[in-house]
């Protein structure tokens, strides 16, 4: 017999506090890896094995660090095109506790063309979980930011504290509220919260503690020993700034 619970709930019962972007924290903590020179094809099953979604037709480059048991990588949307991360002018480092990681310049096209802008990421442990927050800038309006996340366990899914299906090796998207504006491509969320059930008693979970309404979307594209995850954060679809900050 399953039983709804609220997002507050959950999160309580997990011990989860604070604000900003949320996942449990692995065991180990591998210390200050370099910067790791993924793409977005890296870790993922292609072509795909299950349902899928449309990308790009060539690899979109995905400049990694490690943080504990997870890989964090970031990317830009304007209102007219998609960047990522210049490996080249990307940087990491350890300060007060928690890994910052710093972009200096973006690319789009497959890595074939630059672009000026600024990116920063902190990402830090909070008791047993891992927190982080970024903030990017460019010359041009932004429309949304997403987080890429790796090591992602594979299990069945609740998407808004709803019920646990599994979705074998089919890609997953996920969205709030009401489709995060996908409303006849994404499954709707009531609450920006998705758990991953390893085993009886063995969960893993990504969250947005956000403090207001904003459509955030959850990617789900499994490999053989886990997902790759894209969180995208929406903001407000009149506000048009060179910067974004997720709200938190």
């Amino acid at each position: 017999m399953s039983r709804r619970v609220t997002r507050r709930a959950a999160l309580k019962t997990m011990g989860a506090a604070g604000a900003g972007l949320l996942a449990p924290s692995g065991v180990n903590s591998a210390g200050l890896p370099p910067i790791v020179p993924l793409t977005s094809t890296s870790d993922v099953f292609i072509p795909p094995r299950g349902k899928s979604f449309m990308k790009f037709s060539f690899d979109f480059p995905e400049p990694s660090v490690q943080f504990e048991d997870l890989l964090f990588s970031f990317r830009v949307y304007t209102f007219e095109n998609t960047y990522g991360l210049d490996l080249s002018r990307t940087t990491a480092q350890e300060k007060a506790g928690a890994l910052e990681l710093n972009c200096s310049q973006f690319v789009w096209a497959g890595n074939q063309e630059r672009a000026p802008g600024k990116l920063r990421a902190r990402i830090r442990k909070n008791g047993s979980f891992i927190e982080w927050e970024v903030t990017a800038e460019m010359e041009k309006p932004i429309k949304s930011i997403a987080a890429i996340v790796r090591g992602v366990p594979r299990g069945e899914i609740s998407p808004g504290a709803g019920g646990f299906f599994d979705p074998h090796d089919d890609e997953l998207l996920l969205a709030y509220p009401f489709g995060g504006g996908d409303l006849f491509i994404a499954r709707g969320m009531d609450t920006p919260l998705v758990v991953v059930r390893r085993g009886q008693q063995d969960y893993f979970f990504l969250s947005v503690l956000a403090d207001r309404v904003r459509a955030n979307r959850f990617y789900f594209q499994p490999g053989e020993k886990g997902y790759r995850v894209d969180m995208v954060y929406e903001r407000a679809g009149w506000e048009r700034k060179n910067s974004i900050q997720p709200a938190g």
